[in-house]
């Protein structure tokens, strides 16, 4: 018989230990956590508030914040949606803090050398937009010092929910190159609304960025006449169609390679955006040629919204077609954690690090204002040294022909908007007698900037408003009647000019030309652009802050485009070495 199994004493041994998920770690002894965080805020709210702005020439501000929120209520600004976007950024925010791990919730250690580089490059880079006079890198580098005031306050918990809200506020920020890029949407959407119409047979006339039939009678109403205007090239749409595909993409994308997906939603937005504002246009011609202009006005005012939701309608086909919603995301899983290891900054030294910064930032931008004072220019100044001296009142040209001109002063308006301490000098020139031929008037206009860049805006933007349209436009290289050589970029521009009766659909298009350039106190540049950096680079590595002169000159085209060119070349020739400062001692302001 067998035995039974010996009985041990044995005991099994233990399961092996399973590391613990992560824990929020304990409070340090000290200060509570809120006030270094309280007191950074506050030392970076000084700043931004009271040494932000450096271009008080249209906002007379110094804050950043007040700058900010006045382009939200500006509706030249296109930035209206601004309200909208900090609600949904803190809506997002909200949203990431609940579905973030507890595992990044250590305060105390984890994000506080991450928080305070953020605070200190933060304010190096508005330090940097100050030099520069571009207040829009002063708010990028305020949405950074925010981030890293969140992130010493609430660790790397808070740090990762403030990423993507704190980047989609960037969208609130109006951007000035998206006036270059609204251009060239307006000429596309008028050229493929062109094109389109006479597929369908519909008789459209096109010139610039204006749209008309032919002088015909419809039902007792006169034909359309549209000019596509700026707010209807689609750059509306494309900022509020970006940010709606950044947000589908953000909360539908939650995979490792969901980068590629959101970027590819965002690409869609163009091609989405043009093909909805050519059917809208499409659509009010259709409505002006079958029963006149009024109709296409009204199906201009209430189309908008119809073709977006459209557009919107296939960003969302496109999100559905680039994938499913994944799971909850990497976000949502518990991560297992070594223990925080020892701060390597003390609160109170992050603290003070962060407050000297901010005192020697502050500094700073009192010392940048001085710079102004010893600015310089490219031309001669008038005794009150602030406008240009007077120009010429006769000139002779290479064939030895007499040009006049009348003066033209500022409307009260204009000196209004413009900083009290811009220059300006305008003459219209015409070819002497009067009787004899050319017998146009050419206008010939120097703008003088003063402290601040603002005195100078980007230069289409004046003959939009002034009703002119733009169909091309290109830099070009002047040779002078010296042999000087001068890049100006020449605009071909036309204004519609209405019959006697003021009908729009009998309006013909006068073509002219339109050159311009700016000159520093060491250079001149044909672009606007060319002229930001110069300004930007002089003032940040030469400390140095030029007042650049605006030169404009225009010609209608009323004998072919030969004739108008040599016009201009004719004015400029004339006027450009005589307006020039030959000494240090003419340009020093």
């Amino acid at each position: 018989m067998e035995s039974p199994p010996a009985q041990t004493n044995a005991v099994a041994p233990p399961p092996a230990p399973v590391a613990p998920l992560a824990q929020s770690a304990p409070p340090a002894a000290g200060l509570p956590r809120w006030v270094p965080a309280l007191v950074c805020a506050l030392a970076g709210a000084a700043v931004f508030a009271f040494f932000g702005n450096a271009t008080r020439g249209y906002i007379g501000t110094r804050s950043v914040f007040w700058w900010w929120g006045a382009q939200w209520l500006n509706p030249a600004s296109d930035t209206q949606h601004g309200p909208l976007v900090l609600l949904v950024s803190a809506w997002l925010f909200w949203r990431n803090l609940r579905r973030a791990p507890r595992a990044f919730a250590d305060a105390n250690t984890s994000a506080r050398a991450p928080a305070l580089a953020a605070m200190l490059c933060a304010l190096a880079l508005h330090l940097l937009g100050y030099v520069m006079q571009q207040t829009r890198v002063s708010i990028v580098a305020l949405l950074v010092f925010a981030w890293g005031v969140l992130a010493l306050f609430g660790g790397r918990r808070w740090a990762r929910a403030a990423v993507f809200p704190l980047g989609f506020m960037l969208l609130a920020i109006p951007l000035g190159f998206m006036d270059t890029l609204g251009f060239y949407l307006r000429l596309g959407v008028v050229n493929a609304t062109s094109g389109l119409m006479h597929a369908v047979g519909v008789p459209v006339l096109r010139t610039g960025t204006q749209l008309f039939s032919p002088e015909r009678i419809f039902q007792n109403h006169y034909s359309y006449s549209y000019d596509v205007a700026p707010a209807c090239s689609g750059i509306r749409s494309l900022v509020a169609l970006l940010a709606l595909a950044l947000l589908v993409g953000y909360l539908r994308f939650n995979s490792r390679r969901a980068w590629l997906r959101r970027a590819l939603l965002v690409v869609l937005c163009v091609p989405f955006v043009f093909v909805g504002n050519v059917l809208r246009i499409s659509l009010i011609v259709l409505a002006g040629d079958r029963f006149g202009y009024n109709a296409g006005v009204r199906v201009h005012d209430w189309s908008g919204w119809l073709v977006f939701v459209v557009v919107f309608l296939l960003l969302l086909a496109a999100a559905k077609l680039l994938g499913k919603t994944t799971s909850a995301g990497s976000a949502d899983i518990p991560v297992r954690e070594t223990p925080p290891k020892k701060p390597i900054t003390p609160a109170i030294a992050t603290t003070a690090i962060v407050l000297v910064a901010s005192f020697l930032t502050a500094w700073a931008t009192t010392r940048i204002d001085a710079i102004s004072t010893t600015a310089q220019t490219a031309i001669r100044l008038a005794s009150d040294g602030i406008n240009p001296a007077p120009l010429p009142q006769l000139f002779n040209d290479k064939n030895g022909d007499t040009w006049g001109g009348l003066t033209v002063l500022l409307t009260p308006v204009e000196r209004e908007i413009l900083p009290p301490d811009t220059g300006f000098a305008s003459r219209v020139y015409r070819h002497l007698p009067t009787s004899a031929p050319p017998y146009c008037s050419i206008p010939f206009s120097i703008v003088l900037s003063g402290r601040d860049r603002t005195s100078i805006h980007r230069p289409e933007l004046c003959l939009i408003g002034q009703g002119w349209t733009i169909p091309s436009r290109s830099v070009e290289t002047l040779t002078l009647a010296n042999g000087e050589k001068l890049d100006v970029t020449l605009l071909h521009i036309e204004e519609l000019q209405l019959p006697p009766s003021n009908n729009p659909a009998f309006a013909k298009p006068v073509p002219a030309l339109f050159a311009y350039w700016f000159a520093g106190s060491d250079t001149t540049v044909p672009t606007y652009p060319q002229m930001l950096l110069h300004s930007a680079t002089d003032r940040l590595f030469r400390l140095r802050a030029d007042r650049w002169a605006y030169f404009t000159v225009l010609t209608p085209i009323l004998d072919g485009e030969p004739a108008a060119r040599d016009q201009l070349n004719t004015v400029i020739s004339a006027l450009w070495p005589q307006i020039r400062a030959t000494s240090a001692a003419e340009n020093k302001n």
